[in-house]
């Protein structure tokens, strides 16, 4: 996940079609490995953390596709803060 997020971030821009063929499987992958509950882990069948959730949300968010993705990783962000505004490690 994290991997996918850098190279959708790094490709930000670019219009050759080799960088949008790549962005699309890194889009892809993003809304694949979402969990169930909204966050996304460090890999696909990994458990939510919040890290992982906030790469992801920052690499789709031009994604017009990913707006539905967004939303319920923000969730998912609110729901796991914990009360001293942090969030677990």
């Amino acid at each position: 996940v994290p991997d996918a997020a850098a190279v959708l971030l790094g490709l930000a821009g670019e219009k050759d079609e080799a960088a949008a063929r790549q962005r699309r499987h890194c889009v892809a992958l993003l809304l694949r490995a979402q969990g169930k509950a909204g966050g996304w882990g460090p890999y696909a069948t990994s458990p939510p953390e919040a890290f992982d959730t906030a790469l992801a949300m920052l690499a789709l968010r031009t994604e017009a596709l990913a707006a539905a993705a967004r939303r319920r990783g923000r969730a998912w962000l609110l729901e796991a803060q914990e009360a001293g505004g942090h969030w677990p490690e």
